[in-house]
């Protein structure tokens, strides 16, 4: 049995990552510990398609067969964590 197109499981990535920088970025304004980033990060880009298969009884869910679903939320958390204390002083002015 074939698996889904290459470009199908890319969009499908790339969506999580966003999703998950969303979760990490209110993590950091919230100032969340890193594990909190994780955390939040980690359900916000990977919940919606949890739910989509607990609905549909599709089991186990689809992230779970695939270490890439679990590796991306943890990238974008590490990348939100890591990035936002230096990426926050850029936009102030001062004076």
């Amino acid at each position: 049995m074939l698996g889904p197109p290459p470009l199908l499981v890319a969009l499908d990535l790339l969506g999580i990552f966003v999703f998950a920088l969303s979760g990490g970025l209110v993590a950091v304004r919230k100032e969340l510990d890193i594990f909190g980033v994780l955390v939040l990060a980690g359900t916000t880009g990977l919940g919606g398609g949890f739910l989509r298969d607990v609905l549909i009884d599709a089991t186990p869910p689809a992230a779970l067969e695939d270490w890439r679903y679990l590796t991306v939320p943890v990238a974008a958390g590490l990348v939100t964590g890591a990035g936002a204390p230096l990426a926050s002083g850029l936009g102030r002015t001062h004076g």
